[in-house]
Protein backbone atom coordinates (compact mmCIF):
# COMPACT_ATOMS: atom_id res chain seq x y z
CA UNK A 1 0.00 0.00 0.00
CA UNK A 2 2.93 2.16 1.12
CA UNK A 3 4.68 1.45 -2.52
CA UNK A 4 1.68 2.62 -4.11
CA UNK A 5 1.53 5.77 -2.57
CA UNK A 6 5.08 6.23 -3.03
CA UNK A 7 4.64 5.60 -6.47
CA UNK A 8 1.20 7.79 -7.31
CA UNK A 9 2.92 10.69 -5.19
CA UNK A 10 6.29 10.41 -7.27
CA UNK A 11 3.96 10.53 -10.97
CA UNK A 12 2.07 14.09 -9.69
CA UNK A 13 5.36 15.69 -8.10
CA UNK A 14 6.90 15.16 -11.87
CA UNK A 15 4.03 16.10 -13.60
CA UNK A 16 3.88 19.32 -12.02
CA UNK A 17 8.03 20.02 -12.42
CA UNK A 18 7.23 19.11 -16.28
CA UNK A 19 4.62 21.78 -16.30
CA UNK A 20 6.93 24.04 -14.59
CA UNK A 21 9.75 23.86 -16.68
CA UNK A 22 7.59 24.26 -19.67
CA UNK A 23 6.11 27.31 -18.39
CA UNK A 24 9.43 28.48 -17.52
CA UNK A 25 11.26 27.69 -21.18
CA UNK A 26 8.14 28.79 -23.17
CA UNK A 27 8.49 32.43 -21.26
CA UNK A 28 12.41 31.86 -21.43
CA UNK A 29 12.16 32.72 -25.32
CA UNK A 30 9.44 34.63 -26.23
CA UNK A 31 9.65 36.82 -22.99
CA UNK A 32 5.90 36.62 -22.47
CA UNK A 33 3.44 33.78 -21.57
CA UNK A 34 4.01 30.70 -23.23
CA UNK A 35 1.44 28.48 -24.26
CA UNK A 36 1.72 26.44 -21.01
CA UNK A 37 1.10 29.03 -19.15
CA UNK A 38 -1.69 30.62 -20.58
CA UNK A 39 -3.38 27.10 -20.23
CA UNK A 40 -2.82 26.72 -17.06
CA UNK A 41 -4.08 30.59 -16.45
CA UNK A 42 -7.33 29.63 -18.47
CA UNK A 43 -7.78 26.62 -16.15
CA UNK A 44 -7.39 29.30 -12.88
CA UNK A 45 -9.04 31.57 -14.06
CA UNK A 46 -12.51 30.52 -13.13
CA UNK A 47 -10.96 30.00 -9.80
CA UNK A 48 -9.80 33.13 -9.50
CA UNK A 49 -12.92 34.76 -10.18
CA UNK A 50 -15.17 32.45 -8.09
CA UNK A 51 -12.26 33.49 -4.88
CA UNK A 52 -12.69 37.07 -5.74
CA UNK A 53 -16.46 36.83 -5.60
CA UNK A 54 -16.35 34.69 -2.62
CA UNK A 55 -13.93 37.48 -1.00
CA UNK A 56 -16.64 40.55 -2.14
CA UNK A 57 -19.36 38.31 -0.62
CA UNK A 58 -17.62 38.19 2.72
CA UNK A 59 -16.66 41.63 2.88
CA UNK A 60 -20.13 42.59 1.93
CA UNK A 61 -21.17 39.85 4.72
CA UNK A 62 -19.02 41.53 6.93
CA UNK A 63 -20.71 44.79 6.68
CA UNK A 64 -24.06 43.55 7.01
CA UNK A 65 -22.78 41.98 10.34
CA UNK A 66 -21.45 44.71 11.60
CA UNK A 67 -24.73 47.23 10.72
CA UNK A 68 -26.50 44.56 11.83
CA UNK A 69 -24.56 44.66 15.53
CA UNK A 70 -25.43 48.37 15.64
CA UNK A 71 -28.96 48.68 14.79
CA UNK A 72 -28.85 45.93 17.59
CA UNK A 73 -27.63 48.44 20.10
CA UNK A 74 -29.37 51.32 18.61
CA UNK A 75 -33.15 48.89 18.93
CA UNK A 76 -31.80 48.54 22.57
CA UNK A 77 -31.40 52.22 22.91
CA UNK A 78 -34.58 53.31 21.64
CA UNK A 79 -36.52 50.43 23.66
CA UNK A 80 -35.08 51.84 27.04
CA UNK A 81 -35.81 55.54 25.63
CA UNK A 82 -39.45 54.10 24.87
CA UNK A 83 -40.02 52.52 28.13
CA UNK A 84 -38.92 55.60 29.89
CA UNK A 85 -41.03 57.72 28.56
CA UNK A 86 -43.83 55.22 28.43
CA UNK A 87 -43.59 54.79 32.38
CA UNK A 88 -43.68 58.85 32.85
CA UNK A 89 -46.31 59.16 30.30
CA UNK A 90 -48.34 56.61 32.97
CA UNK A 91 -47.03 58.38 35.86
CA UNK A 92 -48.37 61.42 34.46
CA UNK A 93 -51.60 59.96 33.59
CA UNK A 94 -51.85 58.55 37.35
CA UNK A 95 -51.13 61.69 38.60
CA UNK A 96 -53.72 63.65 36.76
CA UNK A 97 -56.77 61.23 37.19
CA UNK A 98 -55.96 61.53 41.17
CA UNK A 99 -56.07 65.34 40.85
CA UNK A 100 -59.51 65.04 39.01
CA UNK A 101 -60.40 62.61 41.70
CA UNK A 102 -59.76 65.23 44.30
CA UNK A 103 -60.81 68.16 42.93
CA UNK A 104 -64.68 66.00 42.44
CA UNK A 105 -64.43 65.23 45.74
CA UNK A 106 -63.67 68.75 47.06
CA UNK A 107 -66.18 69.54 45.16
CA UNK A 108 -68.82 67.20 46.17
CA UNK A 109 -67.35 68.27 49.89
CA UNK A 110 -68.30 71.94 49.35
CA UNK A 111 -71.29 71.16 47.94
CA UNK A 112 -72.87 68.68 50.73
CA UNK A 113 -71.16 70.00 53.65
CA UNK A 114 -72.91 67.42 56.34
CA UNK A 115 -71.33 64.42 53.94
CA UNK A 116 -67.85 62.86 54.74
CA UNK A 117 -66.83 60.76 52.36
CA UNK A 118 -64.16 58.12 50.88
CA UNK A 119 -62.81 58.00 47.49
CA UNK A 120 -62.81 54.33 45.93
CA UNK A 121 -62.13 52.37 43.15
CA UNK A 122 -63.95 49.74 41.50
CA UNK A 123 -61.92 46.26 41.02
CA UNK A 124 -64.28 43.67 40.05
CA UNK A 125 -67.62 43.37 39.31
CA UNK A 126 -70.00 40.40 39.62
CA UNK A 127 -70.01 38.00 36.65
CA UNK A 128 -73.70 36.35 37.85
CA UNK A 129 -76.97 36.91 36.24
CA UNK A 130 -79.10 36.77 38.99
CA UNK A 131 -77.19 39.92 40.75
CA UNK A 132 -75.52 42.95 40.00
CA UNK A 133 -72.52 43.77 42.49
CA UNK A 134 -69.08 45.57 42.69
CA UNK A 135 -66.05 45.49 44.65
CA UNK A 136 -64.19 48.42 45.78
CA UNK A 137 -60.52 48.58 46.65
CA UNK A 138 -61.73 49.96 50.70
CA UNK A 139 -62.62 48.17 53.95
CA UNK A 140 -62.69 48.03 57.23
CA UNK A 141 -58.30 48.36 57.30
CA UNK A 142 -58.39 51.63 55.38
CA UNK A 143 -61.44 53.23 55.31
CA UNK A 144 -64.20 53.96 57.72
CA UNK A 145 -67.02 52.68 55.60
CA UNK A 146 -69.68 50.44 56.68
CA UNK A 147 -72.28 48.23 55.30
CA UNK A 148 -75.50 50.04 54.47
CA UNK A 149 -73.30 53.05 53.42
CA UNK A 150 -74.62 54.76 50.43
CA UNK A 151 -71.82 54.78 46.67
CA UNK A 152 -72.40 57.77 44.65
CA UNK A 153 -70.48 59.51 41.93
CA UNK A 154 -68.94 62.80 42.09
CA UNK A 155 -71.95 64.90 40.56
CA UNK A 156 -74.05 63.43 43.26
CA UNK A 157 -75.56 60.04 41.18
CA UNK A 158 -76.62 57.51 43.13
CA UNK A 159 -74.51 53.85 42.40
CA UNK A 160 -75.43 51.64 44.88
CA UNK A 161 -75.24 50.19 48.73
CA UNK A 162 -72.40 48.96 50.46
CA UNK A 163 -73.65 45.40 51.19
CA UNK A 164 -70.45 43.55 52.89
CA UNK A 165 -67.39 45.03 54.29
CA UNK A 166 -63.85 43.29 54.70
CA UNK A 167 -60.57 43.86 55.94
CA UNK A 168 -59.28 45.42 52.20
CA UNK A 169 -62.33 45.63 50.30
CA UNK A 170 -65.90 45.78 50.33
CA UNK A 171 -68.91 44.51 48.23
CA UNK A 172 -71.64 46.53 47.01
CA UNK A 173 -75.04 46.44 45.07
CA UNK A 174 -75.73 48.55 42.59
CA UNK A 175 -78.26 50.17 42.27
CA UNK A 176 -80.28 47.69 39.88
CA UNK A 177 -79.77 44.53 42.10
CA UNK A 178 -83.03 43.15 42.90
CA UNK A 179 -82.16 43.72 46.58
CA UNK A 180 -81.40 47.36 46.19
CA UNK A 181 -84.04 49.87 47.54
CA UNK A 182 -84.60 53.21 48.71
CA UNK A 183 -87.31 56.02 49.30
CA UNK A 184 -87.63 58.54 46.64
CA UNK A 185 -89.58 61.67 44.74
CA UNK A 186 -90.60 62.11 41.65
CA UNK A 187 -91.36 65.63 40.21
CA UNK A 188 -94.95 65.37 39.46
CA UNK A 189 -96.01 63.13 42.48
CA UNK A 190 -96.60 63.79 45.76
CA UNK A 191 -95.89 61.64 48.91
CA UNK A 192 -92.53 59.45 48.54
CA UNK A 193 -92.77 56.09 46.37
CA UNK A 194 -89.94 53.28 46.66
CA UNK A 195 -87.06 52.79 44.04
CA UNK A 196 -86.31 48.98 43.99
CA UNK A 197 -84.74 46.51 41.67
CA UNK A 198 -86.46 43.75 39.32
CA UNK A 199 -84.94 40.74 38.54
CA UNK A 200 -86.24 40.98 34.40
CA UNK A 201 -85.40 45.21 34.18
CA UNK A 202 -81.97 44.33 35.81
CA UNK A 203 -81.24 42.52 32.75
CA UNK A 204 -82.02 45.34 31.01
CA UNK A 205 -79.98 47.86 33.25
CA UNK A 206 -83.14 49.36 34.45
CA UNK A 207 -85.00 49.81 37.69
CA UNK A 208 -88.35 50.44 38.97
CA UNK A 209 -90.49 52.81 40.99
CA UNK A 210 -93.07 51.17 42.67
CA UNK A 211 -96.57 52.57 45.24
CA UNK A 212 -96.75 55.67 42.54
CA UNK A 213 -100.11 57.45 44.73
CA UNK A 214 -101.09 59.37 40.87
CA UNK A 215 -99.55 57.43 38.11
CA UNK A 216 -101.09 59.82 36.21
CA UNK A 217 -98.78 62.59 36.37
CA UNK A 218 -95.65 60.44 35.62
CA UNK A 219 -94.08 61.23 32.76
CA UNK A 220 -91.31 59.78 30.79
CA UNK A 221 -87.69 61.95 31.52
CA UNK A 222 -89.21 62.89 35.32
CA UNK A 223 -86.41 62.93 37.16
CA UNK A 224 -86.60 60.16 40.15
CA UNK A 225 -84.12 61.70 43.86
CA UNK A 226 -83.53 60.31 47.04
CA UNK A 227 -86.36 61.69 49.05
CA UNK A 228 -83.96 61.29 52.30
CA UNK A 229 -86.35 58.99 54.21
CA UNK A 230 -85.99 56.08 55.79
CA UNK A 231 -81.96 56.83 56.87
CA UNK A 232 -80.41 54.95 54.25
CA UNK A 233 -80.15 57.77 51.69
CA UNK A 234 -79.45 61.82 51.84
CA UNK A 235 -81.96 63.72 49.95
CA UNK A 236 -81.43 65.27 46.14
CA UNK A 237 -79.23 62.16 44.93
CA UNK A 238 -80.26 61.15 41.84
CA UNK A 239 -81.11 57.77 40.58
CA UNK A 240 -82.27 58.39 37.28
CA UNK A 241 -85.03 59.06 34.99
CA UNK A 242 -88.33 57.56 34.20
CA UNK A 243 -89.04 55.71 30.82
CA UNK A 244 -92.52 54.65 31.32
CA UNK A 245 -95.63 53.98 33.54
CA UNK A 246 -96.74 50.50 33.29
CA UNK A 247 -98.38 48.36 34.71
CA UNK A 248 -97.76 45.27 37.00
CA UNK A 249 -98.22 41.68 35.64
CA UNK A 250 -100.88 40.96 38.17
CA UNK A 251 -102.65 44.41 37.02
CA UNK A 252 -103.09 45.67 40.38
CA UNK A 253 -100.48 48.65 40.57
CA UNK A 254 -98.72 51.14 38.07
CA UNK A 255 -95.16 51.55 38.32
CA UNK A 256 -92.48 53.57 36.25
CA UNK A 257 -89.50 52.06 34.90
CA UNK A 258 -86.06 54.02 35.83
CA UNK A 259 -82.67 54.22 33.89
CA UNK A 260 -80.14 55.08 36.39
CA UNK A 261 -77.93 58.35 35.45
CA UNK A 262 -75.16 56.91 35.61
CA UNK A 263 -73.92 54.37 33.21
CA UNK A 264 -72.26 51.20 35.27
CA UNK A 265 -70.64 49.52 32.82
CA UNK A 266 -68.45 53.23 32.16
CA UNK A 267 -67.87 53.32 36.26
CA UNK A 268 -64.26 53.13 37.31
CA UNK A 269 -64.08 55.10 40.91
CA UNK A 270 -66.72 56.22 43.14
CA UNK A 271 -67.23 57.77 46.69
CA UNK A 272 -69.08 56.19 49.77
CA UNK A 273 -71.06 58.80 51.73
CA UNK A 274 -70.04 57.62 55.40
CA UNK A 275 -71.69 60.11 57.37
CA UNK A 276 -74.61 62.62 56.63
CA UNK A 277 -77.49 64.64 58.47
CA UNK A 278 -80.70 62.50 58.24
CA UNK A 279 -83.54 64.56 57.06
CA UNK A 280 -87.63 63.67 58.22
Amino acid sequence: MKKIFSRKTLVVVLIALVVALAAVISMVGTGRPGFVTSAVETVLKPVKSAAAAVAGTCEKLYGYMHDYDRLIEENAALRARLSGADREARDYDALEEENVRLRELLGLSRNNESYEFESASIIAWSASSWDSTFTINRGSANSDIAAGDPVITSSGCVVGLVRTVSSGSSVCVSLIDTTFAASVDLDNVTGSCSAVGDYSLMRRGKLMVEYISDSNRVFAGDSVITSGKGGLFPADLLLGYVDEVTTTSDGQNDVAVVTPAVSLDDLLYVYVITDFSMTE
